[in-house]
């Protein structure tokens, strides 16, 4: 498959990384359209490896999948879209998504991905850690609020802002949850992403990928 785009979604994005901090890598292919076709290649897949040695982390999805979850509102792939930090981009592919993203996707179809990630966190690196994790909580507060806060500045109209964010405590995060929740209460922003024009993005780009344009 063609890498149509690669960025990096971890630390680094959010200003937030140190000299021990992991490259996390969210790549996008596409799939030959031709295959896609004759029933002999699915789209839509992801595949989740090591980019090479220790520290560098790849989360790979076909363009499919991430049109797909970009119109569901899935946090993780506007991150992994949106992200400052671009390692490759193919033409002008990624630069048009991302317009598209800013055209469309500020509306709170963003909420219940957001809120799930934060909650799940909480509940699994935070209530109850034991002695031997608790060198890692104010990591993990630090990562939910900044997402916490990405999704405040979505739901102000602000756009998709990279804040970083430090030294969070579980209380902290208790209170960014309540700030976030308020903030969904009294946003005006649309409830759904409108899923054509990027339904239209990803038609134009198989044609091309079909007739050996890409």
């Amino acid at each position: 498959m063609k890498t149509l785009f690669t960025t990096n979604v971890g630390s680094h994005a959010w200003s937030m990384n140190n000299k021990d901090s992991d490259i996390d890598v969210f790549s996008v292919k596409i799939a030959s359209t031709k295959h896609i076709l004759e029933g002999t290649e699915f789209s839509r897949s992801s595949h989740t490896g090591n980019a090479g040695s220790g520290q560098i982390d790849e989360v790979t999805h076909e363009i499919g999948k991430v049109i797909d979850e970009l119109i569901k509102g899935n946090i993780n792939f506007l991150i992994g879209t949106m992200s400052p930090i671009v390692l490759y981009q193919k033409d002008d592919y990624l630069h048009t998504l991302k317009q598209l993203i800013i055209n469309y996707c500020q509306t709170k179809a963003c909420v219940h991905s957001i809120k799930g990630l934060a909650v799940h966190n909480y509940k699994k690196y935070i209530v109850g850690s034991d002695t031997a994790r608790e060198y890692s909580i104010p990591k993990k507060c630090n990562m939910i609020n900044r997402t916490l806060l990405f999704g405040i500045h979505i739901m102000n109209g602000n756009g998709f802002v990279f804040a970083p964010v430090t030294r969070q405590t579980p209380q902290d995060v208790i209170n960014m949850t309540q700030q976030f929740d308020e903030a969904v209460k009294k946003s005006s922003i649309p409830e759904e992403t409108s899923p054509m024009p990027f339904r239209n993005f990803l038609f134009q780009l198989r044609k091309k990928e079909l007739f050996d344009e890409l």
